[in-house]
């Protein structure tokens, strides 16, 4: 887990190898970009997520606010000074998004080259239209829980090897045989020995002690 994670952290790394910098927690911002941030939109629990990375981008944003002239203000000139005055910007910005739905921002930011994204709960996330259009749900068949859309691989695209959902959730138990038999190479007497004990089942057996349970 450490070795996964530790390729998120390489600009810091980085950065503390050449200059021995120890990064701090940015919040929603980035050494980087700004404005950066997640701003409140009209509704309940609406918010609207962008980040902005060059002095093009910002003028663009600030055509989009309806306010151009801030490209020209000397507090907002380049990234240095939009970082020194971060909050200005956030305010500006947020009295912008506060009386727009999240989707409608988005859409405006978009088409003007701003990078930007609705911030979506569950629903809306499994409505979004272009998860859609990527065919990221599939529908796997429980024998217990029912049929429901369940999310693909972020990379089930790839052209030679397809990813999809081969099996729903195992029941307990179920996948016994093959793991003691095939994967551990126990004989078929070992494993009817594993199930009279109790080591292995598909029953959740109660045991005389409270609160003590084991599988069968």
């Amino acid at each position: 887990q450490a070795e996964n994670v530790m390729h998120t952290l390489s600009q810091a790394v980085m950065d503390y190898s050449m200059n021995g910098r120890i990064q701090s927690s940015y919040g929603n911002r980035h050494p980087h970009r700004a404005p950066q941030g997640v701003y409140r939109c009209t509704g309940d629990d609406a918010w609207l997520a962008l980040s902005v990375g060059t002095d093009y981008e910002f003028r663009a944003l600030c055509s989009v606010l309806g306010q151009p002239g801030l490209a020209d203000d000397p507090r907002f000139l380049d990234l240095e000074s939009r970082q020194a005055h971060h909050d200005e910007l956030d305010a500006i910005i947020e009295a912008w998004t506060a009386d727009r739905d999240h989707y409608e921002a988005f859409h405006a930011l978009q088409v003007a080259g701003v990078p930007a994204s609705p911030v979506l709960n569950a629903a809306e996330v499994f409505a979004d239209p272009h998860l859609k259009a990527r065919d990221d749900w599939q529908q796997v068949t429980h024998p217990e829980a029912g049929t429901y859309w369940h999310l693909r691989s972020p990379i089930h695209h790839m052209s030679k090897t397809p990813l999809y959902i081969r099996k729903h959730a195992a029941l307990l138990g179920e996948d016994n045989e093959y793991i003691y038999k095939q994967v551990c190479g126990y004989t078929d007497q070992e494993y009817q020995w594993f199930v009279e004990n109790g080591h292995a089942g598909t029953e959740v057996v109660v045991a005389n002690k409270p609160g003590a349970a084991s599988n069968r």
